[in-house]
């Protein structure tokens, strides 16, 4: 590995806290985990480095599936996240809900009595990846299951168990999401284990309901849907943050994750309008209305783009991408100044990336954004080196990138 930039610290001791591998095994958090994600103790190592209390407040802009404000519940710490994705608010929304396990276990015996052994048909799908996604008596079980549960159980208890039932349907989903893009397998689960899924996932979230101590007020824990370049302005204001942005490596999660969102939250115009409104890490999100004052690209960032500019670039919506990228980086930092306090402290989990050839160093620009829109950089951890992607390998050879924990402050 090359020499560390002045500031960074090996702490490569976490690298196993940098995907969501263990999530699948932490109470809760196992409810509807995204493959993209952090793990919850990446999470506590940064609240445990920074000593915080229940007397702090964390905000994570990019939420995900949850996992920070999950572990700001955890200990008490009052947390909001936010997101653009529907899926991302819902799934973290059910997580941090109080719930009194009596009440759940009620409604669970009520919509499991009776149920038939095949679902009743209905209506094809409209969608032609829904169509594919699934085999007709899968999509009739979700059919007939979402509509018994919005009959028979009062939200927010219903979301539980919706949830449960999304976990249920990617299970026999015959494309898969645990990459960058949403992959066609041969795969073809058996359509009637939809039910089974199901009642195993709600199992599994009733003993954790059970048995997980969790802190209990619903106003101290709280996820909205919003963009984190233009947040609410009723956000508050908050004393750390702690998130993920999306990385710039074209990943496109709006069609990763399009069989849950065309089945519960949008439809094709829905599912298009948030690609086009997503911070710009694939290539195909729009650039956004909003003033850059005081936008400079650093030193480092500045090199790389003329490097990647002079590349044979493959895909000429790359450049543009990643210089919006950046740019939607600087509009977050500036937004998100109002709803911190002074001195606030900030982590982002970010990774740096490689376009024809050319490593795009996120990690520096980020510091170097940072204390242009008026925070202070406050060093960082590398926690893994990653490969690059089979095409650049072959094009470029290997050159690893680093992901790291940058921190700021705020001046």
């Amino acid at each position: 590995m090359s020499r560390l930039p002045r500031g960074y610290a090996d702490r490569t001791d976490l690298r196993d806290y940098a995907t969501a591998r263990l999530l699948a095994t932490e109470p809760i958090h196992r409810w509807f985990a995204f493959s993209h994600s952090y793990s919850a103790d990446l999470v506590r190592s940064i609240v445990r480095f920074w000593g915080l209390t229940p007397h702090d407040s964390i905000l994570d802009p990019f939420v995900g599936a949850g996992t920070t404000p999950l572990v700001a519940k955890e200990s008490a710490i009052p947390a909001t996240g936010l997101d653009l994705s529907p899926l991302a608010v819902l799934a973290s929304q059910v997580k941090v809900a109080d719930y009194h396990a009596d009440e759940l276990i009620r409604f669970w015996n009520l919509l499991r009595r009776r149920l038939p052994s095949t679902p009743p048909p209905s209506v094809e799908p409209g969608h032609r990846i829904l169509q594919r996604a699934f085999a007709d008596e899968a999509w009739d079980w979700w059919c007939f299951l979402r509509q018994r549960i919005r009959g028979m159980v009062p939200a927010p208890e219903c979301h539980f168990f919706v949830l449960a039932l999304l976990k249920a349907m990617r299970s026999v989903c015959r494309a898969s999401s645990d990459g960058g893009w949403l992959r066609w397998t041969r795969r073809r689960p058996r359509p009637s284990l939809v039910r089974t899924f199901w009642q195993q996932a709600v199992e599994t979230m009733l003993q954790d309901v059970r048995s997980a101590p969790l802190a209990r007020d619903a106003g101290l824990w709280a996820v909205r849907q919003s963009d984190a370049r233009f947040p609410p302005s009723d956000l508050g204001r908050f004393t750390a943050l702690i998130c993920s942005p999306p990385y710039p490596n074209r990943h496109d999660y709006t069609r990763v994750f399009a069989p849950e969102l065309l089945l519960e939250f949008l439809d094709e115009e829905g599912v298009r309008a948030l690609r086009y409104g997503s911070f710009r890490s694939q290539v195909e999100a729009r650039a956004p209305s909003y003033t850059e004052d005081g936008y400079t690209p650093g030193r480092v960032l500045r090199r790389q783009l003329a490097e990647l500019k002079k590349a044979p670039v493959t895909d000429r919506r790359v450049v543009p991408m990643v210089e919006g990228y950046f740019r939607d980086t600087f509009q977050m930092l500036r937004a998100l100044r109002p709803h911190l306090r002074q001195n606030a402290r900030l982590a982002f989990v970010v990774g740096n990336v490689r376009h024809a050839g050319v490593m795009i160093e996120v990690d520096r620009a980020l510091a170097d954004l940072g204390e242009s829109a008026g925070y202070q950089w406050d060093g960082a951890w590398v926690i893994r080196y990653r490969g690059n992607s089979a095409q650049q390998m072959a094009s470029f050879g290997r050159e690893a990138s680093r992901e790291s924990v940058v921190f700021l402050r705020l001046r």
